[in-house]
C-alpha cells in the first residue's frame, strides 16, 4: 500500500474506511438519501417480483428463489442503516 493511500483511510472501531468507501457512502447519502432510497426500493421491487413468479417455478427454483429473497431482504435492511439521519 502506498503512503498516499494510507492517508486516505480512516479507522473507526476497527473498521477501515477507504476513500472509495467514504465516497460511496457520501454519494448514497446526498440529496436526503435519494440514491440510497432508490437502491432500497429497487431491491424491494425485485423481492416483490420474485414473490409474484413463485408459483410458476419448479421446486428447486422456488427453494433457491426463497434463499435469494432472504439475502436480498438482509441487504435491503443493511443498506437502510447507511441512511443519513
Amino acid at each position: 500500500m502506498k503512503n498516499s493511500e494510507l492517508k486516505c483511510n480512516i479507522e473507526v472501531e476497527g473498521i477501515i474506511l477507504t476513500k472509495d468507501a467514504i465516497d460511496t457512502i457520501k454519494y448514497l447519502q446526498e440529496h436526503n438519501n435519494e440514491s440510497l432510497d432508490a437502491k432500497i426500493a429497487y431491491i424491494k421491487d425485485v423481492i416483490c417480483w420474485i414473490v409474484s413468479i413463485q408459483d410458476a417455478l419448479h421446486e428447486e427454483e422456488a427453494a433457491e428463489s426463497m434463499e435469494l429473497m432472504g439475502s436480498l431482504n438482509y441487504l435491503r435492511k443493511d443498506l437502510y442503516k447507511l441512511r443519513k439521519p
